[in-house]
């Protein structure tokens, strides 16, 4: 029961702060430089927080409450703004606002870094970057450069040409329609959350966990599959348009997870063995972004003030709902569980 206590203060907590940031934001602000920001701070995040483990610097981990979560919270604007000005100049080229290119390049970034993080750990630069600092920002370096690639090679915005927020020098041209790239490999995030979910089972039952490098190349195969087969299925099989599926499926489910694991200190079914513990997990983690979807949406014109529409050709609604559940709204759930370890709730 404490447990769920805790679970729900700091749910009340962060849904506060997010709401107080989503409003403070506005709309436009939100669409350009609140999303393009708070992006840029998730990788510097899951650096500290999980590769880490919120125990480097050693100075500020030996730190009291709220102290040390005050500090982590810093540090990583620090790094957030400096990973911000690096991507806004390279990739960006300095073009303002921050462009749907550089948003969706802030995007996959954060999907690379999940990989690389949460499905590889740090490997294999974790082989010869032995000291905390350098792996981390050996890890920074190296996700937005895969991430980089891969927006130029896969993204084309042939289908902005024509309109205010098209900038030729910033498309890339790739192989696939932006919209249908950004959907994917954000439904790649949520795979790798699944497979991280049942602690990698779903992949060691097939192959052992004999070798570690294996089963994390064989854990990315998986992930790739597992992500083709849910964008086909809800995209062509059901017809779903892409934008829509995006903020209903991946986007909503990320965020699911991150209420039923990191709100439930990563204890819930711990009695369950896995693989069943990460299928229960995915379940409720559905549900949860099935709610928190409707939530936000209910939340959304009274936070911006505007109407916001659903579907084609603006999509209103949806770009506010991804910027507010993963941009805005996740960083919050990492700064309260993760970097304040839950204070004030838990003492």
């Amino acid at each position: 029961m404490q447990l769920f206590a805790q679970g729900a203060g700091a749910f009340a907590i962060i849904l506060g702060v997010a709401f107080l940031i989503l409003y403070a934001l506005g709309h436009e602000l939100l669409s350009t430089w609140g999303a393009f920001l708070f992006m840029c701070a998730v990788p510097v995040q899951l650096v500290v927080s999980v590769l880490w483990g919120c125990g480097y610097p050693a100075s500020i981990a030996a730190l009291p409450q709220p102290a040390k979560g005050a500090a982590l919270t810093l540090m990583t604007a620090g790094g957030a703004m400096l990973a911000a000005l690096a991507v806004f100049t390279l990739v960006g080229r300095s073009v303002a606002p921050p462009t749907p290119m550089l948003l969706h390049y802030s995007i996959l970034s954060i999907v690379v870094t999940f990989w690389m993080i949460l499905l590889m750990r740090g490997w294999p630069l974790n082989l010869f970057l032995r000291h905390p600092l350098w792996l981390g920002v050996g890890t920074l370096a190296t996700c937005y450069a895969i991430a980089y690639a891969l927006f130029r090679l896969l993204f084309d915005y042939s289908f902005l040409i024509g309109t205010h927020v098209y900038v030729q020098s910033l498309d890339p041209q790739g192989l696939l329609d932006a919209w249908s790239a950004i959907s994917f490999f954000v439904t790649l995030g949520g795979a790798i959350l699944i497979l991280t979910l049942s602690d990698m089972t779903l992949v060691t039952g097939l192959v052992g966990r004999g070798q570690p490098h294996v089963v994390k190349l064989v854990a990315t195969l998986m992930a790739l599959l597992m992500s083709l087969v849910c964008w086909v299925v809800f995209v062509k099989g059901l017809g779903m348009d892409t934008v829509v599926y995006l903020v209903k499926v991946p986007v909503g489910f990320t965020f699911g997870v991150f209420l039923v694991d990191n709100l439930m200190q990563h204890r819930l079914f711990v009695g369950v063995a896995q693989p069943l513990r990460g299928i229960l997990l995915t379940l409720l983690a559905s549900v949860y972004a099935y709610l928190m979807y409707y939530v936000f949406a209910a939340a959304g014109p009274y936070l911006t003030g505007m109407a916001l529409s659903s579907g084609a050709p603006a999509y209103t609604l949806e770009l506010w709902l991804s910027s507010a559940l993963l941009s805005v709204t996740f960083p919050v759930i990492v700064t309260m569980t993760a970097y304040f370890g839950f204070w004030p709730v838990r003492r």
